[in-house]
C-alpha cells in the first residue's frame, strides 16, 4: 500500500465507524506533533482499509478535542473514495466517514438560487473605504471581504430551495449584511461565549462545531479587538468603513498558541500553513456579536458554498 501525508485544515463530524488507537494513554500536551500524526494516520488506514494507493491529508494539531485527516485511496473494485477521519482526544478513538460524494455529482443548482443571489464574486465596482486611517489589506483579502455577502446570500438561497429552513443566526446574518446598520459603538467590551458554525461545508447544511471563550477589549492603540481564547484562537481587530459597516482582519493560530494580529507582509504562518491572516464582517444585534468569514486556509480543495459564524454571546 502506498501513502503519502501531507498537513492541511478540515472539519466534518460524520461518524460511521470508529476504531480505537492503540492501547496507549492519552499523549500528554508535550507529545511530540509528528509522532501523535502518524499515529493517528495509521489509525486512520486501518479503519479505512482495505485500500490501496491512499494518500492522507493531516491536522494532529486540531482544536481542544479533536484532529482531523482526509483520506483518499483506491477501493478493491477500483473505484476512488475520499473520507474524512476524526481523532477524539478525550476517548482516543478515530471515526470514519462515509464515501464523500464529488460536488459534480450534486444536484444542479436551483433556478430560485440564481434569481435570488449571484456568484461569490464582488461588485467590480465596489470599494473599500475604511473610517480614518487606511487599513493596509492585501488584495486577496480586500477581494474576499467584497465578495462575502454574494457568497452568504448565495449559500443561504440554495440550502432553502432544497428544503431547509434557516434559523434565527442565519437571518440575522443576513439581515445583519445587506449593510448601513452596524456601528462600532454598538460592540460592547467584555467576556462572551463563542459558538462556532459553519454553513453549506460539502454537503452540510448547518454544522455546530463547537463553543468556545472570547473577549472584546481594546489594544494599546485603543482599536477594539475580538480575542477567541480557546480551540483555534483568533486576534481580530474591528474596522469600520463604507459608513455603516464593520469588518475584522485578524490572525489565526493553533489551539494554546498566541493569536497575533493581522499581518499583510506575512499572510501565512511560517509553521503552519493552516493558520495566518484571517478577514470577515461584523454584525450585532445590540447585544450578540456575530463574525462571518469565508476563509478556507488549508482545506484541499476551495468550496464555493462555505462560511462560518462566530456568535459572541455574553
Amino acid at each position: 500500500m502506498r501513502r503519502s501525508i501531507a498537513y492541511v485544515a478540515l472539519s466534518l463530524s460524520v461518524a460511521i465507524i470508529a476504531s480505537p488507537l492503540s492501547a496507549q494513554s492519552l499523549p500528554e500536551p508535550t507529545v511530540n506533533i509528528e509522532a501523535l500524526a502518524l499515529r493517528i494516520e495509521a489509525a486512520c488506514l486501518e479503519a479505512a482499509q482495505p485500500i490501496e494507493d491512499a494518500t492522507v491529508a493531516l491536522d494532529a494539531t486540531g482544536d481542544a478535542t479533536r484532529a482531523y485527516a482526509m483520506i483518499e485511496g483506491v477501493r478493491e473494485n477500483g473505484v476512488r473514495q475520499t473520507r474524512i477521519c476524526l481523532y477524539d482526544k478525550a476517548s482516543d478513538t478515530v471515526v470514519l466517514s462515509a464515501p464523500l460524494k464529488a460536488a459534480a455529482t450534486g444536484p444542479a443548482r436551483p433556478a430560485t438560487a440564481d434569481a435570488e443571489a449571484d456568484t461569490a464574486s464582488p461588485d467590480p465596482t465596489e470599494d473599500l473605504v475604511f473610517s480614518g486611517e487606511p487599513f493596509p489589506l492585501t488584495a486577496e483579502d480586500r477581494a474576499e471581504l467584497l465578495a462575502l455577502p454574494n457568497r452568504v446570500r448565495a449559500t443561504l438561497a440554495d440550502l432553502q430551495a432544497g428544503g431547509w429552513t434557516p434559523g434565527g443566526l442565519a437571518e440575522t446574518v443576513l439581515s445583519g449584511l445587506r449593510g448601513g446598520s452596524t456601528r462600532l459603538s454598538a460592540v460592547r467590551p467584555g467576556r462572551y461565549e463563542c459558538n462556532v458554525v459553519w454553513y453549506g461545508f460539502l454537503e452540510n447544511t448547518r454544522q455546530y462545531i463547537g463553543t468556545h471563550r472570547c473577549r472584546v477589549e481594546r489594544d494599546r492603540l485603543g482599536d477594539l479587538v475580538i480575542l477567541k481564547l480557546t480551540g483555534q484562537n483568533l486576534n481580530a481587530t474591528l474596522l469600520e468603513f463604507n459608513d455603516g459597516d464593520v469588518a475584522f482582519a485578524g490572525r489565526s493560530a493553533p489551539s494554546g498558541s498566541l493569536a497575533q494580529p493581522y499581518d499583510p507582509d506575512r499572510p501565512v504562518d511560517r509553521f503552519n500553513p493552516n493558520f495566518g491572516n484571517v478577514v470577515g464582517r461584523v454584525v450585532t444585534d445590540g447585544r450578540r456579536i456575530y463574525l462571518i468569514d469565508i476563509n478556507q486556509r488549508g482545506m484541499t480543495e476551495p468550496d464555493p458554498t462555505y462560511f462560518q459564524v462566530i456568535e459572541l454571546v455574553p
